[in-house]
């Protein structure tokens, strides 16, 4: 609540600059706070790429919603 939805990899515009970082839904029940990884922890994770298909996925409106 409160919060706004930006680019993987993006600083926050908040104390500390927290880093959003894609994660895995496997790591979901793991994270104490959405707001958890330092600019550090954000570098050491961007060797992991949780999400490997991301770029590729090509997806589409039906045409009853365009």
């Amino acid at each position: 609540r409160g919060s706004t939805a930006i680019a993987p990899y993006s600083t926050r515009a908040r104390e500390g600059a927290p880093v959003a970082v894609p994660v895995g839904w496997d790591e979901i029940e793991t994270l104490n706070s959405a707001n958890g990884f330092s600019l550090e922890a954000a570098v050491a994770r961007s060797h992991d790429n949780p999400w490997p298909r991301y770029a590729k996925l090509r997806q589409s409106l039906p045409k009853s919603v365009k």
